[in-house]
């Protein structure tokens, strides 16, 4: 007597196993995917930055050219980044953040507004390696200007500005 009891419990036991197998094998199979984990963007070895006044990319020719930059890293992954200048609108004060701008090793300035590209226009080659280009107005010879009030002239103008970063005219 003991031995079927002990056949059955034994039976039983084996039972319960292969159900409880099966439900974690049902969960584990018929769960939602997690969504997949985000992949980071490889950029290319160039940096694309934009000079903007306290406004920072929120209205006119900033506007237009922060659009350019985007549009121009989505194609080429140059990496693209924006600096404000906040506090006295100034061109010593505007000159500090170009500085910056030289510091992180920019390889493109784009400047917009007044004490922005007057601060290019005193920088001369401090930073040798970085190219410039200003939105408005003629600074110097050196220096790329876009003279274009149009949005759309001054988007596609910075996109090919920062497309020759990595194209065969750029460095």
């Amino acid at each position: 007597m003991f031995g079927v009891l002990r056949s059955r419990r034994w039976q039983l036991g084996l039972a319960a196993l292969a159900v409880a197998l099966l439900v974690v094998v049902a969960v584990v199979l018929l769960r939602d995917d997690p969504e997949p984990a985000p992949r980071e963007r490889r950029y290319a070895d160039r940096t694309a930055c934009l000079l903007t006044d306290d406004r920072g990319v929120t209205g006119g020719p900033a506007k237009a050219a922060w659009e350019g930059m985007q549009r121009a890293s989505l194609a080429t992954r140059v990496k693209v980044q924006y600096l404000a200048v906040t506090g006295d609108p100034t061109v010593a004060n505007a000159s500090a953040f170009l500085n910056t701008l030289g510091l992180q090793k920019c390889d493109l300035v784009v400047a917009v507004g007044k004490p922005q590209v007057e601060a290019v226009r005193e920088a001369g080659d401090r930073f040798p390696g970085t190219r410039y280009v200003v939105i408005g107005e003629t600074v110097i010879e050196k220096v790329t200007s876009i003279t274009s009030s149009d949005p759309a002239t001054v988007t596609s103008s910075i996109d090919a500005e920062v497309s020759r970063l990595v194209g065969p005219n750029g460095r």
